[in-house]
């Protein structure tokens, strides 16, 4: 039984298998398929080093299948060079928050906004991990992790807003900024900032030196 969870176990021959199988392919047939390929190409090296007519041979052998498998393997190639978007990049606490006010500054509710960045400190990913309502925002940080991690983040900030319009720090805030920070430096993960957006200004506990940098 085919599983995902064991791609990286397959052998080349037991994935082209699968892959034939996946196109309705008796178990004659596939055999068939997979010697023809295995005729080109003895291994890994062998297919990423042949020309344009060595491809071309085996597709001309069974087009419709050999396209598919071609297709497959370049699909493959994209995903793997594939690198995260950058959607910006952090100067300064300064600028930063001052952006966050444009961004937060006047939102009716309550927001936790998760910012996570490359070592160069460019960002490659913002979520919004929690919506809350006029007096409080709530959150997990294991969330917060959750996305760090799954978008490879070296670094991450998070921001959200005071819809009263005054960004003064609460003792709630400053305690959860400074478990978060632990909790990431065991990830290797290193929190830059946490910020609270008021109507036209910010706090910054990183600039008011009050959490401990992961």
């Amino acid at each position: 039984m085919f599983k995902i969870s064991k791609l990286d176990e397959y052998s080349v021959t037991e994935l082209l298998n699968i892959f034939y199988w996946s196109h309705g392919l008796s178990n004659t047939k596939r055999q068939l398929i997979i010697n023809q390929y295995q005729a080109c190409f003895k291994n890994e090296l062998a297919y990423r080093q042949a020309c344009i007519t060595d491809y071309q041979k085996l597709l001309d052998k069974n087009p419709c299948l050999q396209a598919g498998l071609f297709v497959a393997i370049e699909l493959g190639r994209r995903i793997e060079r594939a690198t995260p978007l950058k959607i910006g990049s952090v100067v300064s606490s300064q600028s930063f928050g001052e952006l966050l006010i444009a961004s937060m500054g006047l939102l009716p509710q309550e927001e936790l906004w998760l910012y996570g960045l490359t070592a160069k400190h460019e960002i490659i990913m913002k979520k919004t991990v929690h919506i809350g309502s006029i007096t409080s925002c709530p959150f997990f940080i294991r969330d917060i992790v959750r996305y760090a991690l799954k978008y490879n983040s070296q670094s991450i900030i998070i921001a959200h807003n005071h819809p009263s319009g005054h960004p003064n720090p609460s003792k709630n805030d400053i305690a959860l900024t400074n478990r978060l920070a632990d909790i990431v430096k065991v990830l290797d993960i290193k929190l830059l900032d946490s910020f609270i957006i008021g109507n036209q200004n910010y706090s910054s506990l990183r600039e008011l030196g009050l959490f401990v940098e992961g």
